[in-house]
């Protein structure tokens, strides 16, 4: 188990006791992915096999703002003692959103018809399949 207070970047993996993936000197921002104080988790993880290879991939679970921090639960199993409390990572209401996300909303869907879609169906059942699994 992990130190709260410690840099930590392994992830466990279910059903292997001895293997965790360590991303501390290697991997992407979702290393990065913070645990919610308050509980509102923004993504979520999930196994995903791309060819032969396992990979975890971070999935929002809502609207996430740009240059806003990435919320994980990190799962009981992460914390020695108590978990920490705070504001930190607390979610907005609906109502609460700037001037300015409201012009970042609007240039995303004025750019969502410039998204080019695949019509590769396997592709697309390789990344959605039951062989992917949520931790």
């Amino acid at each position: 188990m992990a130190k709260a207070t410690g840099r930590n970047y392994l992830f466990d993996i279910p059903n292997y006791r001895k293997i965790s993936i360590d991303a501390g000197f290697t991997g992407n921002e979702s290393r990065f992915a913070n645990h919610p104080s308050n509980g509102n988790a923004n993504c979520s993880a999930k196994y995903i096999w791309s060819g032969d290879e396992k990979h975890i991939a971070l999935y929002a679970t809502g609207r996430i703002w740009r240059k806003s921090e990435l919320f994980l639960n990190y799962g009981r199993n992460y914390w020695t003692g108590e978990m920490p409390v705070g504001d930190y990572g607390a979610e907005r209401t609906s109502g609460q959103e700037s001037e300015e996300e409201e012009s970042e909303e609007q240039e995303y869907e004025d750019q969502s018809s410039e998204v080019e879609f695949v019509d590769d169906v396997e592709e697309h059942e390789r990344w959605h399949s039951d062989e992917s699994q949520d931790l």
